[in-house]
């Protein structure tokens, strides 16, 4: 478990920094920021579809 969790990490950072010089070399600092409000923004929207649809099956499973 805990090699997976390294190896998760040092891959998400590595992806990251090729985004980031990528997107560094595209636009500068106003492409990263957009990417980081974009990043941010569909993480927001992940957690809000998760939570709703949890608290959905946490309801049905207690009122049975």
């Amino acid at each position: 478990m805990t090699r997976l969790r390294v190896r998760s990490n040092f891959v998400g950072g590595a992806a990251g920094s090729a985004a980031a010089g990528a997107l560094w070399a595209a636009g500068g600092w106003t492409a990263i920021t957009i990417a980081g409000v974009g990043t941010i923004a569909a993480t927001l929207v992940v957690w809000a579809i998760s939570r709703t649809s949890l608290g959905t099956a946490v309801e049905l499973e207690t009122s049975s």
